[in-house]
């Protein structure tokens, strides 16, 4: 197996530890040095899916990647991880870190979260990120395909049920690697995480969304400067559903990343990495 993810790490001095974030211990990883970067990863990932982009966007900046509340090593309390619970604690580890603003990044459902925190603590955000960021229209589809390939992977508990899961999502399966694969695999595996896995997809359930998913009402208040990052080839954003975005957010720069799917941070990072830092600098 290529140890592709933590190699990519061996030029770039790194930190890996906890963090008690509103009482929450909380795995994150920081590298850089400058104004701060914070990496929101999607429904049911892990910090890992960042490390190929960390030492790119670290020059020049603090970049922090971290697991969310009930994903990934981070604890995992019996409460329903809706993006207002994500947003809260996303907030407690700015404050756990000291930092009393950053730019956050997030990618799919993090986007979502990182899009409600500027809207409701604009004092908090600098600049906004937003990758690939799921279906804003709530489409039926793909909101079951999620759930459902969800629910088989941790029913199988194998890595064809993860690859499954996770494949449709690329448009170079090369960058699915059997690294992430296994790894995955592992923290589904945690005696924890089922539970913790059952009370993320609430964000998958058409109610919860009407709540907590992207809407005009709480969007407009967001004037933060914003970049969106998409591709037509993935199937895990409806292009149809953008144009909610760019009705909302007329400031909104946008760039169209070609030949990725829904993880470009993994499909291409060098892209990636360099449409992200030419709008923050």
């Amino acid at each position: 197996m290529n140890l592709t993810f933590w190699t990519s790490l061996m030029k770039v001095p790194f930190r890996l530890g906890y963090v008690q974030a509103g009482g929450v211990p909380t795995r994150y990883l920081e590298a850089g040095e400058g104004p701060a970067l914070v990496l929101i990863h999607g429904a049911g990932a892990h910090l890992e899916v960042f490390l190929p982009v960390v030492p790119l966007l670290a020059q020049g900046r603090r970049v922090i990647a971290y697991d969310m509340v009930g994903h990934g090593l981070s604890a995992k309390p019996p409460v329903d991880y809706t993006t207002e619970v994500l947003s809260t604690h996303l907030l407690d580890l700015l404050s756990a870190l000291e930092l009393p603003r950053a730019s956050l990044l997030g990618h799919s459902l993090g986007a979502l979260v990182a899009a409600w925190t500027a809207a409701y603590r604009p004092e908090r955000v600098d600049r906004l990120v937003l990758v690939t960021p799921g279906s804003v229209a709530d489409d039926p589809e793909v909101l079951k395909r999620i759930r459902e390939g969800t629910l088989r992977a941790l029913e199988r508990l194998e890595q064809d049920a993860i690859r499954e899961r996770l494949v449709w999502l690329f448009q170079r399966p090369e960058a699915l690697t059997e690294e992430l694969i296994a790894l995955r695999l592992r923290i589904y595996r945690l005696p924890e995480y089922r539970e913790a896995a059952l009370r993320a997809l609430v964000m998958q359930d058409p109610e919860v969304r009407r709540r907590f998913g992207w809407r005009e009402e709480w969007a407009r208040r967001m004037t933060k400067p914003i970049l969106l990052l998409w591709s037509r080839k993935d199937p895990g954003t409806p292009a149809e559903g953008l144009h909610l975005l760019r009705k909302w957010w007329p400031q909104m720069a946008e760039t169209e990343l070609e030949g990725v799917g829904h993880f470009p941070m993994l499909e291409d990072p060098k892209w990636f990495a360099q449409a992200v830092r030419s709008f923050l600098e």
